[in-house]
């Protein structure tokens, strides 16, 4: 497992379906490159979305249970004391294409990932530190996922995500992303 936050914690409530340990071979938590991946995102995000960087979005975890990215609240705050739904969407969105791009890593691939379709529900307020978890879908959808892309060399995955907070979900984020090739291999 990867975590760089000990309050990046372990309880996981997923939307709809929730891995299953034993399924989740290839992406097991004794993964040594967790921790490489993890980095690599934090510093890709620093060099290429570099408003990450102002708003404070990290990657914390990338684990059997999907990703967990965090911000804090005080760069985030709103004129109402509140998490800025613009961040909400944009920590979303990112945990969904941290999740394609980890998953791709994983499986030995490279590709450009895009978002395609996203939408997102905002249902209570945040005032807090930010929570976006972005579980893992289940096993079949991401071998399906991985099959298509290494023989189109493009493919879609759906994902959902959300806002954790202690009272539950404060948003919800619906998503399908695009993996292509790289242009220099298409």
């Amino acid at each position: 497992m990867f975590c760089q936050d000990e309050k990046c914690g372990r309880e996981k409530r997923p939307l709809t379906h929730p891995p299953s340990a034993s399924k989740l071979i290839a992406m097991s938590s004794r993964n040594p490159g967790r921790a490489v991946a993890g980095h690599d995102v934090n510093a890709y995000l620093a060099r290429h979305v570099p408003i990450t960087q102002a708003m404070g979005i990290r990657l914390r975890s990338f684990d059997a249970a999907g990703v967990t990215m965090t911000a804090p609240l005080k760069p985030n705050i709103n004129d109402k004391g509140i998490a800025f739904g613009g961040t909400l969407a944009s920590i979303l969105a990112l945990s969904g294409w941290a999740l394609t791009d980890l998953v791709l890593r994983e499986a030995g691939e490279v590709a450009e990932v895009l978002i395609a379709v996203g939408t997102t529900e905002y249902r209570a307020p945040v005032a807090g530190r930010i929570v976006a978890r972005c579980p893992l879908p289940p096993a079949a959808e991401r071998a399906a996922f991985l099959d298509a892309y290494r023989l189109r060399g493009k493919a879609r995955l759906r994902l959902e995500a959300f806002i954790e907070t202690k009272a539950g979900a404060a948003a919800l984020f619906h998503a399908t992303y695009l993996a292509r090739r790289p242009a220099a291999r298409r």
